[in-house]
């Protein structure tokens, strides 16, 4: 009698510790790969700043760089929102290299103004995870100052004798103290003054002219 009882003790104990041992394993689990399977567009910069001057050229180009950060292969396009503005070339592919393209502008016809010129570029993978991504564009047209005319010196004297050969002749420099090209005439009022050259251009830099006088005909005064 006691011994049936003890096989039915060690029994029931026996099934409830394999149900509690299995009721507390776990499994792990892991992420389906699929689910991480996207391209991912990456761009090196989100902002891009040109400057100009009105009456200057265009300034010079600046580098998009576009890859894929994710999985699988990256098939884009760019585009843009400006007449003013360019980006070439226009797509790519990427498998996690880099693809250099070249984000230049045009200021023809632009006015220069207090506020900045803006656009976006756009770069779209409908495949992408985080499609599409933009660069903000600034260009800024500011008025070139003005050339300004420097002269070394506000008169020149002459000295001869009546009758007697012409004085030497003395030297006049002009300079732009100012900004872009300095386009000038230089005149007198008086026939016995004769001035070489006449004109003349300037960026930077001086150039000089030659004053020489004759008094053939002139008197004592």
């Amino acid at each position: 009698m006691l011994r049936k009882k003890f096989l039915r003790f060690a029994l029931v104990f026996s099934i409830l510790f394999n149900f509690s041992f299995v009721d507390c394993k776990k499994s792990p689990t892991t992420p389906d790969i699929k689910d991480l399977a996207f391209p991912t567009i990456w761009i090196n910069v989100f902002e891009i700043s040109f400057n100009a001057a009105a009456n200057g050229g265009n300034p010079f180009s600046q580098v998009l760089k576009v890859k894929n950060s994710g999985i699988g292969t990256l098939n884009y396009t760019i585009s843009d929102d400006a007449d003013w503005l360019s980006v070439e070339p226009t797509n790519g592919s990427s498998k996690g290299e880099i693809t250099e393209h070249s984000v230049s502008v045009d200021k023809s016809g632009l006015i220069a103004k207090d506020e900045d010129y803006t656009a976006t570029i756009t770069v779209s993978c409908s495949e992408a995870a985080n499609n599409p991504q933009e660069a903000k564009i600034s260009l800024s047209v500011e008025k070139e100052p003005a050339p300004e005319i420097w002269v070394n010196q506000t008169s020149l004297s002459f000295d001869a004798q009546e009758g007697d050969s012409n004085p030497s002749s003395q030297s006049l420099e002009i300079r732009n103290n100012g900004e872009g090209t300095l386009n000038y005439d230089i005149t007198d009022d008086s026939s016995w003054i004769e001035v070489t050259p006449i004109n003349g251009a300037l960026n930077k830099g001086s150039k000089t002219h030659k004053v020489s006088v004759n008094i053939g005909g002139l008197s004592e005064g």
